[in-house]
């Protein structure tokens, strides 16, 4: 009777050191936790960090996201850059998808569904057709309907920047592409 009742008294944490696997799922997670990304500053775009901080800056003021989301962001954002080289003109995109991981209202959202919609609305700001195609929805098993609203989400995010900026389409290749849902539908 008296261990039924220090049961009900537990915290979470002392339940948890309960089970049969609590050093096994401790050692996994300290494990994942060594082997996490550690930012090196190699990226070839290491000249842009700083005026993409800045612009994410912006959209943190603008979207009213505490300090912890931003720089979770610009954590993100760092270990991308490092392992990834990617078009100049693309990385406002990137910085959205890594305001979206890091903004703990996408917390609910699989992060699946959140990588989905950002290379639906990537798709889109580069006029890629179809922006959903069978074979993205074959290896996603997401529907575009499903991707809409987070997608919109995205857009609408990238509209308010562009409405504030000059210039409402990007240099890809030497051809003038739009990048603002002003310029295409969504469909």
């Amino acid at each position: 009777m008296c261990c039924i009742r220090y049961y009900f008294l537990m915290t979470s944490e002392e339940e948890w050191l309960i089970g049969s696997y609590h050093k096994d799922i401790h050692n996994y997670l300290r494990l994942k936790e060594r082997k996490r990304f550690i930012y090196r500053g190699q990226s070839p775009q290491l000249h842009l960090r700083k005026s993409m901080i800045e612009w994410m800056n912006m959209i943190c003021l603008k979207m009213e996201f505490c300090t912890s989301v931003q720089h979770l962001a610009v954590y993100l954002l760092d270990i991308f850059m490092d392992n990834h080289t990617i078009y100049d003109d693309h990385l406002r995109m990137v910085i959205i998808g890594c305001l979206m991981v890091a903004d703990p209202a996408f917390i609910n959202f699989t992060p699946s569904l959140v990588a989905a919609s950002c290379i639906a609305s990537t798709r889109i700001c580069l006029t890629i057709t179809p922006c959903w195609s069978k074979h993205l929805e074959n290896l996603t098993n997401y529907k575009y309907p499903q991707l809409k609203p987070y997608v919109e989400m995205l857009l609408n995010a990238l509209d308010t920047d562009l409405s504030t900026s000059e210039s409402h389409c990007s240099e890809i290749n030497g051809n003038s592409t739009p990048v603002s849902t002003k310029c295409i539908a969504i469909t």
